[in-house]
């Protein structure tokens, strides 16, 4: 059975619509991956090398709790650290 040249532009365009949805599927993923991420870390990089704290208005304080809570509930911290960075933040008022 020989298949003629609209045969084979049917095929070509379903493997077209299959490449473009898996591009899409990768695409997807990774703008999900980088919309999760954290825009900027809650723990600082080095105790030793980081300045005099300062008290923060309580706005602040509360966007930090807020964050905390949102990384808790995604499950990217453990319930210990959850507490401990949770007592750190309230521990500077």
């Amino acid at each position: 059975m020989a298949l003629s040249g609209w045969h084979l532009l049917v095929i070509l365009a379903v493997l077209l619509v299959m490449a473009a949805g898996a591009v899409g599927v990768i695409f997807l993923g990774v703008y999900l991956a980088r919309r999760a991420a954290p825009a900027s870390p809650v723990f600082p990089a080095e105790p030793g090398n980081a300045p005099a704290a300062q008290p923060e208005p309580a706005e602040l304080r509360a966007a930090r709790l807020a964050e905390l809570e949102d990384l808790s509930a995604r499950g990217l911290l453990s319930v210990a650290e959850y507490e401990a960075k949770r007592a750190e933040i309230l521990g500077e008022v």
